[in-house]
């Protein structure tokens, strides 16, 4: 587990040329395009249940388009890079995987610095990070050239110093808890093209079992 606290795993070339093609045709053809939203701490700390999401391009100006007419090809490239990249550089298993999402980022497209997987729960003894959905890995694929193709746009983990320029085919992977802090940084010019996913991983405690430990060593009923 310590290794995967501590890397952030980059891999090169791991779309063809030609698969990159078919998504990003895919995604430039689509007519469907919707904003991406938000984790909201403050009103799934008020709910007794069920997160809570919300649209705010101060923190996120992303858009998605439906993954339908190529689902078969993500599936397959999704199960490809866990098999033989993810599992073999962790030295672990993954369980499962949300459905993957693909963004676009125009220009004045940007993330704010935020955790995947993590918010700050108002617990009895104070503030304190705790899963706010199932997603242990986070995957990015990048589908276009940072500097080349657009402007800006780079994925950047501050508190760790870290900075990637987005490179056609590269592959990002890393744990999506509060020690990886990230963001994307505002694109100036062009568009950017990305996919990103988020991952189950076996030996990982659920959101549930976490929520169940919180309640037990509280006193309390943890749900959200």
């Amino acid at each position: 587990m310590n290794k995967l606290l501590s890397n952030i795993l980059i891999e090169r070339n791991v779309i063809s040329e030609q698969g990159i093609k078919e998504i990003v045709s895919h995604i430039e053809n689509s007519s469907e395009i919707s904003d991406l939203s938000v984790f909201d701490p403050e009103k799934t700390n008020k709910s007794s249940k069920e997160p809570k999401w919300r649209t705010d391009k101060n923190i996120r100006n992303t858009q998605t388009v439906p993954i339908e007419p190529i689902y078969s090809g993500l599936k397959e490239l999704l199960f490809h890079s866990v098999k033989n990249i993810v599992n073999q550089f962790y030295g672990i298993n993954v369980l499962d995987g949300e459905l993957p999402q693909l963004l676009i980022y125009k220009p004045g497209g940007h993330y704010r610095p935020h955790v995947d997987g993590e918010a700050l729960w108002n617990s009895p003894d104070g503030p304190i990070f705790k899963k706010s959905v199932d997603r242990d890995l986070s995957m990015i694929f990048f589908l276009n050239d940072g500097g080349k193709d657009f402007e800006g746009g780079d994925l950047i983990f501050p508190e760790c110093g870290i900075r990637i320029r987005p490179e056609k085919g590269m592959l990002v992977c890393f744990t999506s808890n509060h020690y990886f802090l990230h963001g994307v940084e505002p694109v100036t010019k062009g568009t950017r093209y990305s996919i990103v996913t988020w991952l189950t991983v076996q030996g990982f405690a659920s959101l549930e079992k976490q929520n169940e430990k919180l309640s037990k060593k509280y006193n309390i009923k943890v749900e959200n």
